[in-house]
C-alpha cells in the first residue's frame, strides 16, 4: 500500500486507510447486535453531511449492584433494540459498554430535537418496564450540512458537548451547533495566537482619591479576519467546556506579564497587573507551580500580580478554596474576587476568604442612585476585613464622585479609560506620570 501522505488531509487519509485495510472486520457487537465501534465508523467513511448523536447511559452500575449483572445486561439490550428501531434510515452503533451512537443523513434541527426526545423517552420507559429500575441518559449531537463532515472533528466536538450535558445534570442534551459557533475550536484559537489575531487589551484601574493609574486588567481580544470580533464570553466559555482553559490561561498570564514588565522597565513605574482566572484553572493541582514557573521565566515581580477569580456557582467548597487562595497569597501574589454581587455566595467571600481586593460588579454600581446607603454599607463592611474595594463599570462622573466620597479605593470603567492596546496604554501611563 503506497501513497503520498502529504497529499492527503486527515479526513481523506482516514478514509483511504480504512477503505484499504485488508483485515477481517467483525461488523456486529456480540452483546447487542448493533454495529460495533470499528464498523460504525467504517460505515461513515463516505459521508459528507449528516447528524451524529452520542448517547451515554447512566445508572447501569447501580442496577448491576442492586439487581445483578444479568439484569443490567437486559436493560442495555432493551435500550439497544429500541434505538435500532427508532427510524428506518439510521446507522446505530455501540461505541463502548455505556455509550451508543446514531447517525442520520437528516440535518433538520427540528427533526434532531425530536429524535433526541425519543431517545430520552426510551430511557424513561425503563422505569415502567422494570418497576424499581431508573435509567437516565446524557446526549450530545452535532450537525454537518456544508459537505464538511469530518470524523475527527466530530468526535472532539461531541466530547465537548457531552461534558457540558453531564455538567448540567441527568437527562440533559447539548447540540453543538446551537451551543457553540462551529468556527470556534482549538485549532482556530492556536492559529489566532500564532498569527496575531488573538491579543491582549488593558483597562486601567484608577485611584479614586487621586485619579492616578495604579494598575491594569488584562482582557483578551480576538479579531477574526473572517468572522469579526469574537466575544471573550464565547471564547472563554468554549475553552472552559473543552478543557483548553489551562493552556489559554497560561498564554494570557505570560503575555500580560511580558507586556507590563516592559512598561514598568521603560517608564520606571510599578503598575500592578490583574489577570482573570477561571475557577476551572484552580482545579489543576499544578496551577500554582505552573504559575510560578511563568513568573520566574518572565522575571515578573510576584507582588505586582493580582489574580482576579470570578465569583462563580462552582466555588462551593469554601475550605478547599481557602486553601488554594492561601497558597497563592503565601507566594506574595495578590488575590481578588471579581464580579462581586452577581448573586452566588457574595457574603461568604467577605466572611471566609482572605483576599486582597473585592471588585464590585457593574450591576451594583448601576444601583447607586437607587440605594446609595446599601453600597456605602457594603464598602464599609468589606473594609473591616482590610480588603480593598474596586468598583467596575463606572461610566458616569456622578458615579465616580459618589464612590470616591464613599471611600471606594479604586475605580475602573469607561468614565476613566476604555480597554486599549499595549501601545496606547504605554502612552497613557507615560502621560499620567509626567
Amino acid at each position: 500500500m503506497h501513497f503520498n501522505e502529504k497529499l492527503l488531509n486527515k479526513n481523506e487519509k482516514y478514509r483511504f486507510l480504512i477503505s484499504n485495510l485488508k483485515i477481517k472486520i467483525n461488523k456486529r457487537d456480540k452483546f447487542t447486535g448493533l454495529y460495533n465501534r470499528n464498523y460504525f465508523f467504517y460505515s461513515l467513511r463516505t459521508k459528507n453531511n449528516g447528524t451524529l448523536i452520542k448517547i451515554k447511559i447512566m445508572g447501569i452500575n447501580f442496577v448491576n449492584l442492586q439487581y445483578g449483572v444479568k439484569q443490567g445486561d437486559e436493560v442495555i439490550k432493551y435500550m439497544a433494540k429500541k434505538f435500532e428501531n427508532m427510524r428506518s434510515d439510521l446507522i446505530v452503533g455501540r461505541l463502548s459498554p455505556m455509550n451508543f451512537a446514531i447517525y442520520t443523513e437528516n440535518t433538520d434541527i427540528n427533526y434532531i430535537h425530536q429524535m433526541i426526545k425519543d431517545v430520552l423517552l426510551i430511557s424513561s420507559s425503563i422505569k415502567q418496564h422494570e418497576e424499581n429500575i431508573s435509567i437516565s441518559c446524557n446526549i450530545a449531537s452535532i450537525i454537518y450540512k456544508e459537505d464538511d463532515f469530518n470524523l475527527e472533528d466530530c468526535m472532539n466536538k461531541l466530547e465537548i458537548s457531552m461534558s457540558d450535558a453531564i455538567r448540567k445534570g441527568i437527562n440533559r442534551y447539548v447540540i453543538y451547533n446551537e451551543k457553540y459557533e462551529t468556527y470556534i475550536n482549538i485549532a482556530a484559537i492556536e492559529k489566532a495566537i500564532e498569527n496575531g489575531e488573538m491579543t491582549l487589551y488593558y483597562q486601567p484601574k484608577v485611584d479614586a482619591k487621586t485619579g492616578e493609574i495604579r494598575g491594569v486588567e488584562a482582557l483578551i481580544r480576538w479579531f477574526n479576519k473572517e468572522h469579526g470580533y469574537i466575544t471573550p464570553e464565547k471564547l472563554i466559555g468554549f475553552t472552559e467546556k473543552c478543557g483548553y482553559i489551562n493552556k489559554l490561561g497560561a498564554w494570557i498570564i505570560k503575555k500580560a506579564c511580558e507586556d507590563i514588565k516592559q512598561i514598568n522597565k521603560v517608564l520606571n513605574t510599578k503598575i500592578d497587573l490583574s489577570v482573570n482566572i477561571s475557577p476551572y484553572q484552580l482545579e489543576d493541582e499544578r496551577f500554582l507551580e505552573k504559575l510560578e514557573n511563568i513568573l520566574k521565566q518572565v522575571g515578573f515581580e510576584y507582588s505586582l500580580l493580582n489574580l482576579e477569580i470570578t465569583e462563580n456557582e462552582n466555588m462551593e467548597d469554601i475550605d478547599r478554596i481557602q486553601d488554594i487562595l492561601k497558597e497563592i497569597k503565601d507566594t506574595g501574589i495578590k488575590v481578588s474576587i471579581d464580579d462581586f454581587g452577581k448573586g452566588f455566595n457574595s457574603i461568604d467571600y467577605i466572611k471566609n476568604y482572605n483576599v486582597d481586593e473585592i471588585k464590585i460588579d457593574k450591576s451594583l454600581v448601576e444601583y447607586l442612585s437607587n440605594n446609595p446607603m446599601f453600597i456605602q454599607s457594603l464598602i464599609s463592611m468589606i473594609h473591616t476585613t482590610d480588603t480593598s474595594v474596586v468598583a467596575e463599570g463606572v461610566e458616569q462622573k456622578s458615579e465616580y464622585v459618589i464612590l470616591k466620597n464613599m471611600g471606594c479605593d479604586l475605580v475602573q470603567g469607561y468614565y476613566c479609560y476604555k480597554p486599549m492596546n499595549l501601545e496606547n496604554l504605554s502612552t497613557i501611563i507615560k502621560n499620567d506620570n509626567t
